[in-house]
Parts: C-alpha cells; structure tokens; sequence
C-alpha cells in the first residue's frame, strides 16, 4: 500500500510497497540486491496516472460540486513483468474542489500473492478512509509497533496529543485497544 501526496512526495508506505517499487523500478534480479526502502522511487507510470486521475476528478467536481463522485480506478500492469500490477485512485477526505487528493496505490505480486491480501487491502483502505490524515499517520505507526513516545517524536508532536489522536482513532473505529486496531490494519 502506498499514499502519494499531490507534490509526488510519500505519505506513506508499506514495507511490501517499497519492495514492489522497487522490483516495478529495476526488475526482479535487480531488486533482490537492494533495500527498497533505501532507493525508493515512486514508478513513473504511477505518476502518469495520478495526472489523469486528476484532470477527470476536477472535471467531475466542476461539473456537478455537490454530487458524489466515486473514485476513479487505474489497472496497470508492469509493461514487462506481467505479474506485478498496480490498482491506482484518488484518496481524499476534503472537499475535492478545496484539496488535492493523494494517489493510493496497491501494488500486487500475483507470484507471491496470499489469497487473503486482496480482503486484507480491502480492509484497511475502509478503516483508513475513516480517519483522517493526522489520525492515518498515528494509526499507521502504531501499526509499525511503535509507543506513544516514539510517535511523538517521529511526528514531532506531544505525547499528550498522541494519546488525544488514539483516542479519537478508537472512538470512530468502535475498538478499544492497539492490538485491535493492529489487526484491522493488518
């Protein structure tokens, strides 16, 4: 899973995101020998969609402000690895007139897919959608395993405004621990 904001840069990504960028980048040899996380590069194609997913999301708001616009969907299949593919859309809790929409990216290794990572997708972009980006970059290091301590600093916040943001995670997602909320990010 991968989050791109409107100025290209990463909002977020997981450690399966950074290793399939990195085999969509420099092919599969390539990428065994390297730390994703380490040359990571959002894949051109990516940008190139996002860029089209753009102009027909504002065509869209433009057209009609008040109706509600599904996100529209991009399959890209790696031009020569037949088994990467990318699903690509917009993703955005704001007004879509007022703010640029990040680039959600779920990028699939059909030789190393689990039968449930579909679902698991699924899953988590429902429970991220109902949170919003400050409370997405919480839950999401919770996710990684980190304490409140460590959030606050990775974050440069409070401790305080953490446990603030937790609870507030807990509250709209109707759970009552980090274990919980692990799981449903899983």
């Amino acid at each position: 899973m991968l989050l791109i904001n409107a100025r290209h840069e990463l909002v977020f990504a997981n450690h399966e995101a950074f290793d399939a960028c990195a085999i969509w980048n420099h092919g599969v040899n390539a990428a065994r020998q390297l730390n994703g996380r380490a040359v990571f590069a959002v894949p051109p194609a990516f940008l190139e969609v996002y860029l089209e997913l753009m102009e027909l999301h504002y065509k869209r708001a433009l057209a009609d402000p008040n109706a509600y616009h599904a996100p529209e969907r991009r399959r890209l299949v790696h031009p020569t690895l037949k088994h990467m593919q990318a699903d690509l859309s917009l993703f955005s809790l704001d007004d879509p007139l007022l703010s640029r929409p990040n680039l959600f990216a779920q990028i699939v290794n059909r030789e190393s897919l689990d039968t449930t990572a579909p679902a698991a997708m699924d899953r988590q972009l429902t429970v991220l959608t109902r949170l919003t980006q400050r409370e997405r970059e919480v839950a999401l290091l919770v996710r990684e395993g980190l304490s409140n301590d460590e959030i606050a600093r990775r974050l440069s916040k409070g401790v305080g405004t953490v446990k603030n943001q937790l609870q507030s995670i807990f509250a709209k997602l109707e759970i009552a621990s980090r274990a919980k909320l692990i799981s449903m990010l899983r």
